[in-house]
C-alpha cells in the first residue's frame, strides 16, 4: 500500500502526566441509562409525604406557637382532678421568750494600791537568820558516856609473834627480813605434840601504844602477827 510522504512522517505525542491530561467530558462519563417507571412512582410518593409533613408542622406552630401551653379552660374535669396542688408549708410563728430577770451587779471591793515606798521597804527587809547556832551552843553541851578509855599501861607484859616455822633456816631468813635498828626480832624454839617449831617474837611490851605501833609496822611487811602472853623460855639471836 502506497504511503503519503507530503507532510513528512507522523510525529509521536509527547509523555504527559495524568494531572496534565484534559479532563473527560460529562457526556463520556454519563451512562445515559433512562429512569424506569417504578422508580418514578417512588419518587412521587416520597415528595408527597415530605410536603404533607411540612404542612402539618407549619399549621401546628401557627395555632399553638413555638411551645404548647394548655390553658385551664382546655382541661377536662377529670384532668383537673388528677392535678395535685403543691402542699402549702405551714408558717410557724416564733413563741415569745419570757423576759429574764435583770442581772444583779455585785460590787467587788478593790484593794487600795500599795504605795511605792512600802514596796521598796519590803524589798530591803533582810531574811531572818536561822535560830540554830551550832558553834554558840557547843560549849554548853555535855556528853555523858559510860565507856572508859583503855589504860596505856598493860596489866602484864605482852609479846608479838610474827610467824612460826618448822625449820630454823626459814625462821632465820624471816628474822633478817623483819629486823631493823629499832626493832630487833628474836627466834624462840618451842616443843609441841606435833614437833618442834621456831617462833619469831619481839618484846616484852608494857606500853599499849608501843605494842600497837610495832604490830602495825610488821603487818605492813606482810607478817602474820598476834599478841601472846607466854614468855619464851629461850631465844636465839
Amino acid at each position: 500500500m502506497a504511503r503519503d510522504f507530503r507532510y513528512g512522517p507522523a510525529q509521536k505525542a509527547g509523555y504527559q502526566r495524568k494531572s496534565q491530561q484534559p479532563a473527560a467530558t460529562n457526556e463520556s462519563k454519563a451512562t445515559g441509562r433512562p429512569l424506569s417507571s417504578k422508580g418514578f412512582v417512588w419518587l412521587v410518593i416520597g415528595l408527597s409525604l415530605a410536603l404533607a409533613a411540612s404542612f402539618y408542622i407549619t399549621n401546628h406552630f401557627k395555632q399553638h406557637g413555638p411551645k404548647s401551653q394548655w390553658s385551664q379552660a382546655d382541661l377536662t374535669e377529670q384532668e383537673r382532678g388528677l392535678m395535685v396542688e403543691p402542699a402549702s408549708t405551714p408558717i410557724v410563728q416564733p413563741q415569745a421568750q419570757p423576759e429574764s430577770a435583770p442581772t444583779q451587779v455585785v460590787a467587788v471591793p478593790v484593794a487600795p494600791p500599795v504605795p511605792v515606798e512600802a514596796e521598796a521597804s519590803a524589798a530591803v527587809i533582810e531574811p531572818p537568820k536561822p535560830s540554830f547556832r551550832f558553834y554558840d551552843d557547843l560549849p554548853r553541851l555535855t556528853t555523858v558516856t559510860d565507856v572508859q578509855p583503855l589504860p596505856v599501861q598493860l596489866p602484864e607484859p605482852m609479846w608479838i609473834q610474827a610467824g612460826s616455822f618448822r625449820h630454823l633456816e626459814q625462821a632465820q631468813r624471816e628474822q633478817r627480813r623483819l629486823s631493823t635498828d629499832e626493832r630487833v626480832m628474836q627466834i624462840a624454839p618451842i616443843e609441841t605434840p606435833n614437833g618442834k617449831f621456831y617462833r619469831i617474837v619481839i618484846g616484852p611490851y608494857t606500853d599499849r601504844l608501843k605494842l600497837n605501833q610495832h604490830r602495825n609496822e610488821l603487818r605492813r611487811f606482810g607478817a602474820d602477827t598476834r599478841v601472846v602472853k607466854i614468855a619464851p623460855q629461850s631465844t636465839i639471836d
